[in-house]
């Protein structure tokens, strides 16, 4: 995982972005981490039917990651498509990563 210098607010709290890879796919994984660079939240999730390009993340939009989601939709770091993967009980949305917060 490499945690970038790229930052982001969330509930008052300044967050910074890491990236890594999912070993299955190589699709991209997405983590927030604190100022002591204690994991905050995962913002990714892995599905192995779904190998994606660099750019594009399979993210979390349920549970605790729904306000979170909604935030870096709004902050403009995620830009959701219109594809969206069955997820267990739930649907995850493929994203857009905004160039300017790449690693």
């Amino acid at each position: 995982m490499k945690i970038t210098d790229k930052k982001f607010v969330f509930e008052g709290e300044e967050l910074t972005i890491g990236f890594g890879k999912y070993e299955s796919t190589h699709n991209t994984a997405m983590v927030l981490v604190d100022a002591w660079e204690r994991p905050y939240a995962t913002v990714t999730v892995n599905i192995d039917e779904c190998p994606l390009p660099e750019s594009m993340l399979v993210c979390k939009t349920w549970s605790e990651n729904e306000d979170l989601f909604n935030e870096l939709v709004k902050q403009e770091i995620l830009i959701p498509t219109s594809m969206v993967i069955p997820c267990g009980y739930s649907t995850a949305v493929v994203c857009r990563l905004n160039p300017s917060y790449k690693g």
